[in-house]
Formats: C-alpha cells, structure tokens, sequence
C-alpha cells in the first residue's frame, strides 16, 4: 500500500488553502473572483506592508500610492494588463457605481515602463464616518488596441474641476465596454474612518526595502526605473482633489 508523500499532502493542503482565499469583498461578486491573489504593497518610510485579502489598514499606510507586484503574480502571460483600485462602497447603487482611486494600462511583466500610462492618478482612501470600506485592487487582461472611450472619459479626469466624477464610475458597464472580461488576479485591504477605525497594520506582512518608497510632489509626477520597480503618477484624495502627493508605483 503506497501512502502520500509528507510534500504531496503540503502542497496539496497549501493549493487548498489558496484555492479558498476570497480575493475580492462581496459587493464585487459579480465581477469576478479570480483564485489568484495580486500582489501590492504600501510603502512606509523604509518598510513594504503586503497587503493581504481583507487586512484592516490605516491611513498613515495607504496615503501614498501602492506599488504592484507582477513578478510575485502568477500569471499566464506576460502583459499587457490593466490595474485599478476601487471602493465598491462609497456609493449603494445598482447596477454598481464605484469610487475610482487609480487606473494604470500597458503593465507588462518584462518591467518596461516605455508604454506604461497612469490614466487616472491615484487618490488615497478617504473613508467617511461607518463601516469600513473594501478597497479592492484588480487586475484585467488589457485587450489588443484598447482605448478608453469618449463615455467613460469623464468618469477618469483628474482636475480641480471634475473632483467628484470618479467617486460615480459604471464599474460593471466599463468592464464589459471594453471587452476586458473577468480579473485575473485581485486583493482588497478594509479600511475605516481614523475616528472610529481601531485599524492598524496588523496581520499585513511587511518587509524592508530600500527603493521602495512614493515620491513626487505637488502637479509634478515621475517615471524612473530602479530594478523592477516603476513609479509613474500622483495622488490625492477626493475631498482634497486639488492636493497632489506621493506617485503610484508598479514593480513587476
């Protein structure tokens, strides 16, 4: 009689384990919920905090812009993909309009940052007073010729006149406009009001780095290349659309 191997039944429990992490929060069900766990972190003076699916955080962790792991993705291919960070929660309608906190397209895994474009720059989370907020982060295989069309360009713009526009995205209807079909990978972090949020980083792994941390400065926003690490943009908030802070990165 041949009995498993102590690696077979570890792997096997592991692939079990992974298989029944949920990745996106309920409200974004219909969407999709992909096994594969994407890979973002915060950076924090010197520290990289990975956020893992449903962590509670802080705003003193996701302030500046989040920096995407392709090459700690497992993914099918190696790009183009499409990125955004969404609250689901900010508004209670249906069909689902969501906040929109940043969309990067042209994300490869080579690591070339020549065609990669920020087509809305980050916004920190800005949860009002209540329940905590999901923000999710997902990950989409970007279709050949994609293009944002003229409908859902207002939805995206990033001006001191239009501060309000991306808190009303048609999340779903984008979705199938522009043929993305289903995420390919997706987390989310919660995150509350600071004055009834008891949130911190606890149960978030976080690991030092030295080339990890958000720079930029008012209307200024930067592109350079250290490694695998891309940082490309700028945020704000919503309610402060005319603040401009830190730069969203992408490591692939």
């Amino acid at each position: 009689m041949r009995y498993p191997s102590l690696f077979s039944v570890l792997a096997a429990t592991t692939c079990a384990i992974a298989a029944s992490v949920q990745t996106v929060p309920d409200e974004l069900a219909t969407v999709g919920d992909p096994s594969v766990i994407l890979s973002v972190s915060y950076a924090v003076r010197s520290t990289a905090v990975k956020v893992t699916p449903g962590v509670n955080l802080n705003s003193s962790i996701t302030h500046n812009a989040p920096t995407v792991h392709l090459n700690e993705t497992t993914l099918s291919g190696s790009g183009p993909y499409l990125f955004m960070m969404v609250d689901p929660d900010i508004n209670r309608t249906n069909p689902l309009y969501v906040g929109m906190h940043t969309m990067v397209v042209n994300l490869t895994t080579s690591g070339n940052t020549s065609t990669e474009d920020a087509i809305c720059t980050y916004f920190y989370p800005e949860p009002t007073a209540g329940a905590a907020h999901n923000y999710t982060f997902l990950l989409f295989e970007q279709p050949a010729n994609f293009t944002v069309s003229r409908q859902f360009s207002p939805y995206l713009a990033t001006t001191a006149q239009t501060p309000y526009n991306r808190v009303n995205f048609p999340l779903v209807q984008f979705i199938k406009e522009a043929a993305l079909g289903g995420p390919v990978a997706a987390n989310f972090f919660r995150e509350a009001a600071e004055s009834n949020s008891t949130a911190t980083s606890s149960g978030a792994s976080t690991t030092t780095t030295a080339n990890s941390t958000a720079t930029g400065s008012a209307a200024t926003s930067s592109s350079t290349q250290e490694g695998a690490t891309t940082k490309v943009g700028q945020s704000g908030s919503y309610l402060m659309s005319m603040v401009v802070v830190g730069a969203l990165m992408v490591a692939v």
